[in-house]
């Protein structure tokens, strides 16, 4: 006979796969706004180079309509972490994830003194910079630990090509802003060049990681972007800034030119990414749609009168697949006709199996997600204690891996566990 409280339980237990669906729909609802928050941010970066520049004679109207804009987008966002982190008393919260929305809030707060230190003229093209690339880079956080967490194959693929189409796009706005200083500067020292060729190098690099992980048709989109013509400009650009010098490099021709190609290539990456957002919270939203219909066709068949047939076996006491006596394969097996087995128990084992497949999924994808993840920290390891880049430090990492006959991620590893 079956107690009334295995039913119960069946049923809890698709109920909580419904709440970490509804908490997974409300993580990729943050990372769409966040994603948002992220290019208006770039974009009074780059207003903001220009307006410290030429020491406020240029987009000052273009940068006051940006605070608008970045100050609209930031009061969304705070409104949905609100609704969906704090007066939830059910939500299943990650605590790494609430911590980076903390500091990224904490950082928001700091905006105010930035952009008056911007407006009063107090602060350099070149610290004004950094500041917003590190407010940036907090937010990037954001979204790394909410695919962290992702509970779900498909999603979790998706906000891995995000993550690394958000860093490619902000490589890209860093690329912008030091071309913007040495414009501004008239300085195109062979230290700027440098770095402007390890910006693009780091984004050939992370093209790859995006790639590897991207659809066919994301791929797609993403080569037709990349050959357009405007890109083929920029490049063409980025082989003429290689050749300047403090004596050739003061054209304020080409310094529009260069902000505006390249605006428009960080443009186009932001429409690449509204898509993804997109395709985000319609599978959130579909996959929340199907566990709820699958639970109210638990309900139904649960309460017909002819799953509770007493005379069949209803668990796993006599099912030969189940694990049970070691060394039993020799032993004859209490065989049951393919009937003998209740309604009840054939619903647990397909929920059993849906978890465990979604399980399996999830594993593989989080694997390449965390040996991203790695090599990422390692980086950021070597960047700040042997005061080297970003495409130095991959470059170290790969050398040491080719040496050792191993992978990055093993390097990578090796070197955050010793230090």
């Amino acid at each position: 006979m079956i107690n009334s409280d295995t039913f119960q339980f069946l049923l809890a237990a698709k109920q909580a796969e419904i709440k970490v669906l509804q908490q997974l729909g409300a993580n990729c609802e943050l990372v769409s706004l966040v994603s948002e928050l992220v290019h208006q941010l770039q974009r009074e970066r780059g207003m903001s180079n220009l307006y410290l520049a030429s020491g406020s004679a240029l987009f000052g109207k273009e940068r006051q309509a940006q605070l608008v804009a970045v100050t609209l987008q930031e009061q969304s966002l705070r409104q949905r972490l609100q609704q969906h982190y704090l007066h939830k008393s059910d939500a299943r919260n990650s605590s790494r994830l609430l911590s980076s929305v903390s500091m990224a809030l904490l950082a928001m707060d700091d905006l105010a003194a930035l952009r008056e230190q911007i407006s009063l003229q107090k602060i350099s093209t070149l610290a004004s910079t950094q500041a917003f690339s590190r407010l940036i880079h907090s937010w990037q956080t954001v979204v790394s630990e909410a695919a962290d967490i992702a509970s779900d194959a498909e999603i979790c693929r998706l906000l891995v090509v995000l993550q690394h189409l958000m860093r490619l796009k902000e490589l890209a706005g860093q690329e912008r802003a030091w071309g913007s200083i040495g414009f501004a500067k008239g300085d195109f020292s062979a230290d700027l060049r440098e770095r402007l060729s390890e910006l693009d190098t780091a984004q050939r690099q992370t093209t790859e990681q995006l790639l590897q992980s991207a659809t066919a048709e994301l791929a797609q989109q993403w080569h037709a972007q990349e050959g357009s013509q405007g890109s083929k400009d920029l490049t063409q650009l980025r082989l003429m800034l290689q050749q300047f010098t403090d004596q050739n490099c003061t054209v304020p021709a080409i310094a529009d030119i260069w902000y505006q190609l390249a605006t428009e290539r960080m443009d186009q990456m932001q429409l690449l990414q509204n898509e993804i957002t997109g395709q985000l919270q319609r599978q959130a939203a579909s996959k929340l749609i199907e566990a709820k219909q699958q639970l109210d066709q638990y309900q139904h068949k649960l309460n017909l009168p002819t799953q509770h047939d007493k005379t069949l076996i209803h668990s796993v006491l006599f099912d030969p697949a189940m694990p049970g006596l070691y060394g039993d394969a020799s032993i004859e097996q209490h065989r049951l006709e393919p009937a003998g087995f209740s309604f009840l128990y054939q619903l647990l084992n397909e929920q059993a199996s849906h978890i465990n497949r979604i399980q399996a999924e999830l594993a593989q994808v989080k694997t390449k997600a965390e040996e991203h993840r790695v090599q990422q920290r390692a980086k950021m390891w070597l960047m700040q204690h042997q005061n080297i880049t970003e495409p130095a430090a991959h470059k170290l990492l790969q050398q040491q891996a080719m040496s050792q006959n191993c992978t990055m991620t093993d390097i990578a590893r090796q070197l955050l566990q010793t230090n």
